[in-house]
């Protein structure tokens, strides 16, 4: 395997936390209770992405934010081109 390949592996296995089975180990089930259990302790304590997370929930509100502040803005332009227009073509029988 080339070097490269190599650290990719290795770097994935960080990653992911699975580093698959060493030679001569056995592949075994835990008990329900007990894997489940390790699996949601780790999933718990793990705080890969929690950043993005975090930056994606802030751009959600930002976005959310614009979107709001857009429909006041257009409501209120076109109370005041309303008004002008009002101003400018006066209706009399």
């Amino acid at each position: 395997m080339a070097a490269w390949a190599r650290q990719r592996a290795s770097r994935a296995r960080r990653l992911t936390g699975f580093g698959g089975l060493r030679e001569g180990q056995q592949e075994e089930m835990p008990l329900l209770g007990v894997g489940l259990k390790k699996l949601l302790t780790r999933l718990w304590r793990d705080e890969r992405g929690a950043p993005l997370t975090e930056y994606t929930l802030l751009v959600g509100l930002m976005a959310v934010g614009v979107i709001v502040l857009v429909a006041l803005v257009a409501g209120w332009i076109g109370g005041v081109w309303t008004t002008l227009d009002s101003i400018l073509n006066p209706k009399n029988p």
